[in-house]
């Protein structure tokens, strides 16, 4: 079961849309749990189709060495704002 993924993202972001003024972009970490690839493609389209922007958030792409690193990252402190993990 995956906690967050790409789909579900695009999702609440497209929601976002016009539900608050965007004065300046919110900057927005997505922690990769691999290095990027087709199972990553929503977060891509949400950029490249600027459904992020009009959101108002300015996304930070990090890319990732398996799910292990993304949650030692998040449990470190490390500045994530949306971390993708899987679990089988």
């Amino acid at each position: 079961m995956r906690m967050f993924d790409g789909k579900s993202l695009v999702v609440a972001m497209a929601a976002m849309v016009g539900s608050f003024p965007a004065a300046a972009a919110d900057l927005v970490t997505y922690q990769l749990d691999w290095l990027p690839g087709g199972d990553k493609a929503p977060i891509y389209v949400c950029i490249q189709e600027g459904f992020c922007e009009e959101a108002g958030l300015e996304i930070k792409i990090e890319p990732g060495r398996g799910s292990s690193e993304a949650i030692t990252k998040i449990a470190t402190g490390h500045r994530t704002s949306v971390p993708r993990a899987w679990a089988p």
